[in-house]
């Protein structure tokens, strides 16, 4: 069946590292509706974006309602682009019976590890560089009535790295 017809959580995540191609940045909206169409999904709401800060820096967050065979559900779009390197994010997070909060999107967002960067060393400097601000603020108590989610548990330890570049030493 289809994700729109499931009680279940639901993450996507794409990851873009331009080569020589042409690839001009679109606006927020943009972007989702073209992903969403690409999974033969369609955008029926959305509200403006919200910029949360993450280890890799602001990512865009909106809250939208994904559309397909008289099926909906009530979602979150984000994205994130870095102009050095030129790196891209993007995705969808879905709850199950409870809608996905920011909060916990930005501890998954956290969580992220490269595994390898091939020989691109501009990309393997940066995700080095972004370790000295993973879970930050995951793992710490929330506000009263902000909703937390159990299907990441941001006081489990941060994975250790795997990718032997970035098990360098950066300086903050």
């Amino acid at each position: 069946g289809s994700f729109l017809t499931e009680k279940e959580r639901y993450l996507t995540a794409s990851f873009y590292r331009p080569g020589a191609e042409d690839a001009p940045r679109s606006p927020f909206f943009v972007d989702i509706v073209r992903r969403a169409s690409q999974s033969g999904l369609s955008v029926s709401r959305s509200s403006q974006p919200d910029v949360m800060t993450t280890r890799f820096g602001p990512l865009e967050v909106a809250d939208i309602t994904l559309y397909m065979a008289d099926k909906t559900r009530s979602c979150l779009a984000y994205r994130f682009e870095a102009d050095a390197p030129d790196f891209r994010m993007a995705g969808f997070a879905c709850g199950g019976e409870q809608p996905v909060d920011r909060i916990t999107l930005a501890c998954a967002v956290d969580r992220l590890d490269l595994i390898s960067a091939g020989n691109d060393d501009d990309l393997a400097r940066f995700f080095t560089s972004t370790e000295v601000r993973r879970g930050s603020g995951c793992g710490a108590k929330v506000a009263p009535g902000v909703r937390t989610s159990p299907w990441l548990d941001a006081s489990a330890p941060i994975p250790p790295l795997r990718n032997s570049r970035a098990q360098t030493k950066v300086k903050p």
